[in-house]
């Protein structure tokens, strides 16, 4: 052998070696199926000269103790030697090392209770339940602290025990036990949903690619057959509009969340990369359309649309600053495109369109800042829906700008399509400023002043009459504010009526303070949505109370369309 050719293999060894001692392994272990219980390992480098710290992904989703389930840790170094742990705190382990250049902690877990309250984000929390496993990434994968976010390595994961046992298995990585082996950051690795139990497992085709939906049980008030039809029609529309369908196998899990009582609706979702986690309660009708209040097809089209804007155009930090574009633009597309396709008819359009108008002229935190919402997103109810209901309303403005400078030909399409060819090519996050930007060189500068200020300081929008096109008036309205009468995080902690307004719309429809509640049906934020509370009286006899919640009413507008 050549001096040079010996020198080549020697640098391409110690580049594999450099490889393999960067990359990081995870293995889901089935300890007990009856419990059940779970064994989490990860396989990483470890930190030079001080602990190795592992941590969970504290706050994201509004968890705030990542990790409290993980009641045991142990570690070894790559030799096996014994490694101390100990709690750094309610999110994160430390693993004491010395001279190790590995660290192979292992933690347990399970059985939780984290399904039975649809409020707030206790699913979002690591659930194993007899035959049902689901973990979101960032709340079950633990992370060595040391180690960059954002540098790609060779990740793994592999499950183990749960196929003996029968169980099903998928991820956003792939269907089955893996392993799954990736070149990837850690954040876009453990961005996935992970299950495993009484999972059926169905597969449609779009563009030649996988869409799967994974549903456990069969506690649903339609077929999942139907509900796997409707994922793939969305999923292609989507695709299709960016002209993206060379893309990796899609999966939608979907879990049953609360209990079923016929007097409340939840549903809820988040977007994650190739797949997206659908939570439910019990019974419900998975085919429910746009038009129908609580709708599947508009989360549906919102979530997957995130794969897009979420995923690729990804936020820089404090991402919570920039919500009005991932959340709000997101949601002017799931309207837009669901309406271009058929799924959502002329009346429905409109109507959707003028409750949210609605919502934002009678918003009580409209004129919040980015820094009021990057405090309190998730820990307030109303702040935490500001930024889809601002970042929609500005994407209609934004389109109109678009659409009027380049006298048609281009519209806010262009500016989406335009951001995620950036963004794959220069593989970057976005701030808001970036963003600012990119609306003035389709648009104007004034607009994208405009859009800046009602951004990061909650300033007023100007709407003019033909926002929407040729076809549709705009015109000024007096809306009413949405009032629920009485405040519904007490009320539902103490599982009676409290804080009930005197002169509310809940008062006058006999609405009582102190009357034990037994369940409740509304859509927060939208003023002409009915509301039906179920409560007792002190005598145990239930009835019913039905009202608008409706208070002071404010200027806002409303979509016309033409000839109606």
């Amino acid at each position: 052998m050549s001096l040079g050719a010996s020198i080549a293999l020697l640098l391409l060894i110690s580049a594999a070696s450099a490889d393999d001692a960067s990359r990081v392994d995870y293995s889901i272990t089935l300890l007990d199926a009856d419990q059940p219980r779970l064994a989490i390992e990860i396989d990483a480098p470890a930190a030079v000269g001080t602990a190795t710290e592992l941590s969970f992904g504290e706050g994201w989703g509004g968890v705030s103790d990542a990790g409290a389930d993980f009641a045991q840790c142990s570690a070894t170094d790559e030799n096996g030697g014994t490694l101390a742990c100990e709690p750094a705190d309610s999110h994160a382990w430390k693993v004491v090392g010395g001279e190790a250049r590995r660290v192979r902690a292992r933690f347990e877990i399970g059985p939780t209770a984290h399904r039975g309250d649809p409020r707030g984000s206790e699913h979002y929390q690591p659930i194993i339940e007899p035959r049902l496993v689901h973990l979101l990434g960032g709340n079950a994968l633990p992370w060595p602290s040391h180690l960059e976010r954002k540098t790609a390595r060779t990740v793994s994961l592999a499950w183990k025990g749960f196929e003996e046992a029968g169980w099903s298995l998928a991820c956003s990585h792939g269907i089955g036990p893996g392993p799954f082996e990736i070149e990837s950051d850690a954040d876009t690795f453990r961005h996935a949903v992970f299950v495993a139990g009484s999972f059926e497992i169905l597969e449609r085709e779009v563009f030649g690619c996988p869409v799967r939906v994974a549903a456990w049980g069969d506690a649903w008030g339609s077929p999942t057959s139907d509900f796997a039809d409707q994922c793939a029609r969305i999923v292609e529309l989507e695709r299709a509009f960016f002209d993206d369908r060379d893309r990796p196998p899609y999966l939608i899990t979907l879990i049953p969340i609360g209990t079923s009582d016929g007097r409340s609706a939840f549903l809820g979702g988040t977007g994650l990369v190739n797949s997206f986690a659908l939570f439910m309660q019990p019974g419900a009708r998975l085919d429910r359309g746009p038009d129908s209040g609580m709708s599947v097809t508009w989360l549906l089209a919102h979530e997957m649309f995130h794969e897009w804007n979420g995923n690729t155009i990804r936020l820089a930090q404090p991402e919570r600053r920039g919500y009005w574009f991932s959340e709000g633009f997101t949601d002017f597309y799931a309207r837009r495109l669901l309406a271009r396709n058929g799924l959502l008819d002329e009346e429905a359009f409109v109507a959707s369109w003028n409750r949210r108008l609605a919502e934002f002229a009678a918003h009580p935190e409209r004129g919040a800042s980015a820094a009021r919402i990057e405090e309190a997103f998730w820990t307030d109810r109303d702040v935490q829906s500001l930024p889809y209901v601002r970042g929609d309303v500005l994407a209609a403005k934004v389109d109109y700008a678009i659409r009027t400078a380049s006298k048609g030909q281009r519209s806010l399409d262009d500016l989406m399509r335009a951001l995620v060819r950036r963004a794959r090519e220069e593989r970057r996050e976005f701030t808001v400023e970036d963003l600012v930007a990119e609306i003035a060189c389709l648009s104007d500068a004034r607009t994208a002043a405009e859009v800046r200020a009602v951004a990061l300081d909650g300033a007023d929008l100007e709407l003019p009459v033909d926002t929407f096109g040729p076809d549709y008036w705009l015109l000024p309205a007096t809306v009413p504010q949405f009032e629920l009468g009485f405040d519904l995080e007490r009320t539902r902690t103490a599982k009676a009526i409290t804080g009930l307004v005197p002169g509310s719309a809940a008062e006058r429809a006999g609405l009582r303070e102190g009357d034990s509640l037994r369940g409740v049906s509304m859509t927060p934020g939208q003023a002409h949505a009915p509301v039906v509370i179920s409560v007792a009286d002190s005598s145990g006899t239930v009835r019913e109370v039905h009202y608008l919640p409706q208070g002071k009413p404010c200027k806002g507008w409303r979509l016309e369309q033409h000839g109606r």
